[in-house]
């Protein structure tokens, strides 16, 4: 009986786990380059690239392990710029609040708060 519920508990808790870990990712971690676009004069202008493999990495995980929420609100300002990652002959863009670094997309408003400093420098 004691081995029962010992193992009843193991699958339980095993399964909880693996279905946590099953999160679709937003972003993949293998990108060549990432260029951060902020809206001037209601048009996207290039500020800065990051080209570093592991702030890429870190970046990417920054995102896909942030606490995703309905992408159903209004915001009165925003998103003021986009993520632009690219490899190869392959891009995926993601909006984002510069201030807070925050993403957004159609599945979700991603709290990610990205230091936007530390991945693009501060020159702009």
């Amino acid at each position: 009986m004691n081995k029962n519920i010992s193992l009843f508990s193991l699958i339980i808790f095993s399964f909880s786990f693996l279905v946590s870990c099953d999160a679709t990712k937003i972003v993949d971690q293998d990108y060549e380059k990432i260029t951060l676009y902020v809206m001037e004069d209601n048009k996207y202008e290039k500020v800065s690239e990051l080209r570093d493999k592991e702030k890429i990495k870190e970046l990417a995980d920054l995102i896909n392990k942030g606490k995703r929420e309905d992408p159903n609100v209004s915001f009165e300002k925003g998103p003021d710029g986009l993520l632009v990652f690219e490899k190869k002959d392959e891009k995926f863009e993601l909006p984002i609040f510069i201030d807070s670094g925050n993403i957004y997309n159609k599945k979700y408003y991603v709290t990610c708060t990205i230091d936007m400093r530390k991945y693009f420098g501060a020159d702009w």
